[in-house]
């Protein structure tokens, strides 16, 4: 058997399979590492954060005047209801004195609604913008809108502590 001759086919085919493998090595990435995968890339440039529309801000300090406005009316119905609440405190259920308690609570507990209705808009006024910041390209300082809620909330925690005093315990302070 003549061997160049069966060699020529194989090294032919060997060659045209190699062939095909190589290509042109500008067409793919490079292996190198990256400016990034080095630690030697630019931090990226911080962006100020947007401002709050001004007219969100007054909604703001509207919503936390009206809370405080509420609290001055739950000072007012305490100082109104303390006779009664403490003449009710002592009386038998359903007697007068205790029912003229329990309408005082409730005048107390009707006028913290300026306070909660105020703090539940600030609430949503916080929680609509935060979803709309989050689709905003840059970050958006809610710090106003969160300050006001926490003020309305304050009052709200304070107004509450204070109904619960009155009812375990009376007017006395």
């Amino acid at each position: 058997m003549n061997r160049p001759a069966t060699l020529l086919p194989c090294a032919l085919t060997a060659v045209l399979l190699l062939a095909g493998c190589a290509g042109s090595v500008a067409s793919y990435p490079s292996l190198a590492p990256r400016a990034i995968e080095q630690g030697n890339a630019a931090p990226a440039a911080a962006t100020a954060p947007a401002a709050l529309d001004p007219a969100l801000l007054a909604q703001a300090a509207t919503l936390v005047a009206q809370a405080r406005s509420g609290d001055a009316a739950f000072a007012t119905a305490v100082d109104g209801g303390c006779a009664a609440i403490d003449r009710g405190r002592g009386a038998a259920q359903g007697g007068e004195a205790w029912v003229a308690a329990q309408q005082a609570l409730s005048a107390i507990e009707a006028a913290r609604t300026p306070t909660t209705a105020a703090l539940d808009d600030l609430n949503t006024l916080v929680l609509d913008q935060a979803r709309l910041a989050e689709d905003s390209p840059r970050p958006v300082d809610l710090s106003p809108l969160t300050d006001a809620a926490r003020t309305a909330g304050a009052l709200d925690a304070a107004q509450a502590a204070r109904l619960d005093d009155l009812r375990e315990g009376g007017c006395r302070r």
